[in-house]
């Protein structure tokens, strides 16, 4: 279970959140994507399936990079983090790509086998949900393969909408939409806060 730590707080600003001393969720920064590719080559090959919705044999440096994005534009990566035996070791990832309108956004996520069902997507998913809204998005999807039951329950205990993908049966399409989001927004600015969630 992924309980949220103190520190959390005092590091939201920067762009990293501490969720218990064992697990980080922070943002991917530019130089990282030999990490990404690694924890990208180390997925079986149905987890990187249901990743990427089809088969792919690891990631080129260069689509590494597009898919880290450069912390400012429409694109902007998450990595989970863990204590191990050399330092910290990436066990998740998660993507995010703001479309060209600003209020809509498409994500996806991995985490690594040894991982899965520790609360590691909940995490991601959650930071992911929290810097979209931060940058305005009021509309959160991604697509998840048939068959990929572990995601379809995690999007539905955070409040996603499922319905099938007409344009593709093998895909199912979750949906979040955040309720009176621009009335929080407003608050959050008032506060000082709508900077760190965006972070």
């Amino acid at each position: 279970m992924v309980r949220i730590h103190p520190s959390a707080w005092r590091g939201a600003a920067g762009g990293a959140v501490t969720l218990t001393e064992q697990l980080i969720v922070r943002r991917f920064e530019a130089g990282e994507e030999p990490q990404l590719q690694a924890h990208i080559d180390g997925l079986s090959p149905l987890s990187r399936r249901y990743r990427f919705l089809g088969g792919i044999n690891g990631l080129s440096v260069a689509e590494a990079r597009r898919l880290i994005g450069d912390g400012s534009g429409p694109v902007f990566a998450l990595a989970a983090e863990t204590v191990g035996q050399d330092g910290m070791a990436l066990i998740g990832e998660g993507v995010c790509a703001i479309g060209g309108d600003g209020t809509t956004a498409e994500f996806a996520l991995s985490v690594a086998d040894a991982w899965q069902g520790q609360g590691v997507g909940r995490a991601l998913l959650a930071g992911i949900g929290l810097r979209a809204f931060g940058r305005g998005v009021d509309l959160l999807h991604g697509d998840v393969l048939r068959g990929n039951d572990r995601m379809l329950a995690l999007a539905a205990r955070a409040s996603f909408l499922a319905r099938t993908d007409p344009g593709d049966p093998r895909l199912i399409r979750i949906e979040r939409r955040f309720s009176s989001a621009a009335g929080l927004r407003e608050r959050l600015a008032g506060l000082g806060v709508g900077a760190a969630l965006a972070a």
